[in-house]
C-alpha cells in the first residue's frame, strides 16, 4: 500500500489539557494518526482508511541525556486488507468468519483468533460434521474427533489450530507471531481443500494411468 494523501498527526485537546497539570507523566500523552492508503496493485487500487493510537516514550543517549520518540499501533484499517490470500471456492458461511478475523486483527488479536475459531465450526460443517446430535451442541473438541475417523489429516492440522482459537475465546493472550503462524498454516491448508488444481491433478493421474493398460 501506498499513502494517498499526507499522513495527518495530532495531539488531541484532552491530553493536552491533562499535560498542563503538574502531576502529568510523558506516558499520560496521547497520540492519534490517520491516512488514507491505495493498494499499489494496479488490478486493485482500493483505498483504505488507517487509524492509530500512540504516545511518546523516552530514548537516552550515550551522554545519558533525554528525548522523547513518539510511536503509534495501529487500531483499524477500513476495508481491512486480507491477511491471508483466500480460495475462490471458499463458502461464503467460511470466508465471512476470516473477513471478520482480518478486521478484528489489528485491534483485538483474541477476537481475531476467534473468528478463525468460528471459521473453524463452519469448515466442519463443510466436512458434513455435525454440530448438533441429539438436540445438544456438539463442542469443537468432539466434532473434530469424529472428522478425523474420515479425514485424519485434517483433523490433525485442525486440532493444532485448537488451543489458539480457543485462547481467543478465553481472553487469554495470544502472541502476534503466533497468530501469523496460523493464518499462514491455514492459507495453505485451504488452497489444498479448495483449489482445482488438486482435484485436476487427481484426474491427470487416472488419464495416465489409464494410458499405461
Amino acid at each position: 500500500m501506498v499513502a494517498r494523501d499526507e499522513v495527518k498527526k495530532y495531539h488531541p485537546a484532552f491530553s493536552q489539557i491533562i499535560q498542563r497539570e503538574e502531576w502529568s507523566y510523558w506516558d499520560d500523552v496521547e497520540l492519534r494518526l490517520s491516512v488514507t492508503l491505495r493498494c499499489a496493485n494496479s488490478n486493485c487500487g482500493e483505498e483504505h482508511i488507517a487509524y492509530a493510537r500512540g504516545g511518546i516514550e523516552p530514548c537516552y543517549d550515550h551522554n545519558g541525556n533525554t528525548d522523547y520518540e513518539e510511536f503509534f499501533k495501529i487500531h483499524f484499517i477500513v476495508p481491512s486488507p486480507h491477511i491471508i490470500d483466500l480460495p475462490e471456492k471458499l463458502p461464503d458461511t467460511i470466508k465471512r468468519e476470516f473477513l471478520a478475523s482480518f478486521d478484528n486483527y489489528w485491534a483485538h488479536k483474541n477476537l481475531a483468533a476467534n473468528s478463525i475459531r468460528n471459521a473453524l465450526e463452519e469448515l466442519l460443517s463443510y466436512f458434513g460434521i455435525e454440530d448438533e446430535k441429539d438436540g445438544k451442541w456438539v463442542s469443537l473438541g468432539n466434532r473434530l474427533k469424529t472428522l478425523a475417523e474420515v479425514e485424519e489429516g485434517h483433523a490433525e492440522f485442525l486440532q493444532t489450530l485448537k488451543p489458539i482459537v480457543n485462547a481467543g475465546s478465553h481472553g487469554n493472550e495470544i502472541k502476534v507471531d503466533t497468530l501469523l503462524d496460523a493464518y499462514e498454516a491455514l492459507e495453505i491448508f485451504l488452497d489444498e481443500v479448495f483449489s482445482e488444481r488438486k482435484a485436476r491433478f487427481q484426474k491427470l493421474m487416472e488419464k495416465l494411468s489409464d494410458q499405461e493398460k
